[in-house]
This record gives structure tokens, C-alpha cells and sequence, in this order.
């Protein structure tokens, strides 16, 4: 079986921290679990643009070639080679790091990129699969099974937490689905039903494949010393901290948790309580930030640390008294996952895909609900053994996911497919 994964956003992740989300997290650890396998060939590229695909070869090098000849060029240049496209990305990413102007750059590779040409990849494939990006038409990568991975829905149906371009791009993106004649992945049943009341799309052509946490980064620390210098490093008091992790913006529920914060911080009995916010600033921020300056007597009990590498989330998650994840909507909810994979016991919402994820290993309580996520951090932080057997639930919970099944779910997938237009 030989497939093509359309994969630019990993370039994009590669040229900007706030790209890293969870979606590059997961097509990143896909594409390496894909190439563990022996029974399947597939090739990557980045069909979006010129720039992307750019990207996509810097942050291919950065990983030490791993893709190497898999990778598919879809475009090309009539006056530029690529060294002197990647020098001038190259010097962009610099220019940022030490805060210089890049606006010269930044134009010149516009212009550029609006003058690439798109070359026609060596098919035909069995499979196309989009991973991001809307499908390209069958005229630019002939392939028998066209599949699209649908990560969430949330810009139609709650455009009101997004950035202003978010409900353009998920329109573009499943208008490039055919209804009768292409495939959609989902990463969870609740993302599938989404799209079933979406897409005039029979639910057999709809599939469901699990995400998965990373092993090699998100683990339950048992170092003390490795929690003790993470903390340090982002400014944690001694005491217990409340874990966030996610991009600041309106969907993730974070001034309902400050405030439930601010309410235990004001307790006798949680007095030393910090609260944690890991995650690159987003959009419509403005409700965010100014209930943390609502309360200037507690300010310095909240710490914003911003994008954290993965070096340090192991230590962060394993070290907090809790995980607190109380979004509005997820199509997944990856750091869910995450956290239960350290050890870290989690209180989460009862909405879309969390429970989903979560089971009977975390607290879920509707996200609307202050006084129960009140009531679940408060309980958590006064008991002890309640906290520890939501910890070991976690754990075992997280067993059940690894990217080496959602890899076989997703062949799996293809195989139907295939199966299905044979």
C-alpha cells in the first residue's frame, strides 16, 4: 500500500512555537510511528505552498534527516533555489530570536512564494491524506482513496472563541471533502459526530482513531530533584500548584478557573495554593488577563510560563497536586491524556471529547460550572488518598493509547477504504 501524507504542518510548527499545538504534537508522533512499520510505503509533502514546503525541509534536517527521501517536492521555483529560500526563512527565525526587523525578508518570501509553480507528484497512490490542510483535487496527486483527518469542528459550531480567519480555514478545509466519494478520520467519537451532522456523509465512511501522549515525553517523573529544578525554573514556591496547559484563548475556560483558583487561594487551609498556566498566548485574551489583575493581592500566585519545552512537562505534570483542563470543547483534549500518562490526578470538563478520553479516571464536571470545579479541586487538595487513586487510574487509564495503535487503526482505516471503492 503506498500512501501520501499531506504533512505542512509540521513545518509550520517547526518556524513557530505557537504552531506546536496539539495537532503538530500528533501528526509528528503519527508520521514516526508510520515509519515504524514494514508493511506500508508512504511518502510525505507539504501541497499547501511553496514556503511550507520550505519549512518542512528545515524542520526535516532539525530531525536529523528522518524523513529524507519519502519527501515528495509539490513545488517549485522559476528563479530561486532552495538553499537560498531556506537561508532567507533561515535568517527570519534569527531575526525573531534576538528581536530584530525581518519585515524585508518576510516581504520578499511572500512575494516569492506567490510565484512558485506547483510540479505534479509521482503517482498514482493507493492513498492521499491530508493531516491539516484541505485535500488537494485528484488532478494534483492522483490517488485511489482521498482521506482527510478532522482534528475539531469548533470554528462552526462556537466561531465566537476563535481568531478571526479560524471559521475561513475549517470551511476551506471540509469544502475539499467529496461526500460520497472521500473518507474522514476523526481522532474521537464525539469529533465523528460532529462531522456526521455536518458532512451528508454515510458514518461507514467516517473513522475513528484514536490520539495518543507521547512516551518519551510525557512520563510520570519519579526524580524529586527533576521536579524540584523545574519548579525552580519557572518560578513555582514551594507549596502545591494547580497545572493549566494549553493555548491562552477563550475556549480553554481560564477565567472560570481563576477565579476558582482565587476562590481556595483565599482558604486558611490553601494559603501556599499557585496556579500554573503553561501554554503560548493566543487570541482574545483581554477577559484572561484582566481577571488575573482583578485580584492584585493574588497576582504572584499565578505564573504565566508560556511555551515550555518538552524536556520540562514530565516534571511539571508529575509534580502538580492536579491537572485542571476545564475547556469548553475539545475535539480530543490531548493534555488529558497527558497528565493521566504522568501520574497527575485531573479534573476536566464533562463536554465533547473528554470523557471520552478520560473515562473514570479524572473528575469531569460541566464547564459552566464553577462551584463543581470548586468543589472537585477542593476535595482534591484536602484528600489525599482521593488524589493518589485518581493518579493510579490515570495511569492505567493511559495504557490503553499509544501511537503505535493509532498507527494500525489508521492502516486499518486505509485498508477499508480501499476495500470499500475496489
Amino acid at each position: 500500500m503506498h500512501v501520501v501524507l499531506d504533512v505542512n504542518i509540521l513545518g509550520k510548527g517547526y518556524v513557530a512555537e505557537a504552531n506546536r499545538t496539539g495537532i503538530f504534537r500528533a501528526t509528528e508522533m503519527l508520521v514516526r510511528a508510520l515509519l515504524r512499520r514494514d508493511d506500508l510505503t508512504f511518502s510525505v509533502a507539504a501541497e499547501h505552498s511553496w514556503v511550507n514546503e520550505l519549512q518542512l525541509i528545515l524542520y526535516d534536517r532539525d530531525r536529523g534527516n528522518h524523513l529524507g527521501s519519502r519527501l515528495h517536492r509539490a513545488w517549485r521555483h522559476p528563479e530561486c533555489d532552495d538553499e537560498e529560500g531556506l537561508a532567507m526563512i533561515a535568517r527570519i527565525l534569527a531575526d525573531e530570536q534576538v528581536r530584530k526587523d525581518s519585515s524585508r525578508d518576510r516581504t520578499m518570501l511572500t512575494l516569492m512564494n506567490a510565484t512558485a509553480r506547483r510540479v505534479s507528484l509521482p503517482g498514482p497512490f493507493q492513498v492521499v491524506h491530508s493531516l491539516r490542510t484541505p485535500l488537494p483535487p485528484p488532478s494534483r496527486i492522483p490517488a485511489t482513496a482521498r482521506v482527510l483527518t478532522v482534528h475539531d469542528l469548533i470554528p462552526l459550531l462556537h466561531p465566537e472563541w476563535m481568531y478571526q480567519d479560524a471559521e475561513r480555514e475549517i470551511r476551506a478545509i471540509m469544502a475539499s471533502v467529496d461526500p460520497h466519494r472521500d473518507f474522514v478520520i476523526a481522532n474521537s467519537e464525539a469529533t465523528a459526530a460532529d462531522v456526521a451532522a455536518l458532512l451528508p456523509m454515510s458514518r461507514e465512511r467516517i473513522f475513528v482513531t484514536p490520539f495518543a501522549a507521547d512516551a518519551g515525553v510525557f512520563h510520570r517523573e519519579t526524580s524529586s530533584e527533576r521536579i524540584e529544578q523545574a519548579r525552580r525554573r519557572y518560578g513555582i514556591l514551594p507549596g502545591p500548584y494547580l497545572l493549566s496547559l494549553g493555548t491562552v484563548e477563550p475556549r480553554k475556560n481560564l477565567p472560570r478557573l481563576l477565579r476558582c483558583f482565587f476562590r481556595l487561594a483565599e482558604a486558611d487551609a490553601f494559603s501556599d495554593l499557585q496556579l500554573l498556566l503553561v501554554g503560548p498566548t493566543g487570541w482574545k485574551t483581554e477577559e484572561i488577563f484582566s481577571t488575573i489583575e482583578s485580584r492584585p493581592e493574588l497576582r504572584s500566585r499565578v505564573r504565566l510560563a508560556g511555551y515550555v519545552p518538552d524536556a520540562d512537562l514530565a516534571a511539571l505534570y508529575s509534580g502538580a497536586r492536579a491537572f485542571v483542563y476545564p475547556s469548553l470543547y475539545e475535539g480530543f483534549g490531548l493534555p488529558v491524556l497527558e497528565a493521566m500518562q504522568c501520574g497527575a490526578p485531573v479534573v476536566t470538563s464533562n463536554t465533547s471529547s473528554m470523557p471520552e478520553v478520560a473515562g473514570d479516571a479524572a473528575v469531569c464536571v460541566p464547564p459552566a460550572d464553577g462551584d463543581a470545579l470548586y468543589d472537585a479541586l477542593r476535595r482534591l487538595l484536602s484528600d489525599d488518598a482521593w488524589a493518589a487513586e485518581l493518579g493510579r487510574r490515570g495511569l492505567e487509564r493511559s495504557r490503553r493509547y499509544s501511537w503505535d495503535l493509532t498507527a494500525e487503526a489508521t492502516i486499518q482505516a486505509y485498508r477499508c477504504m480501499l476495500k470499500e471503492l475496489s
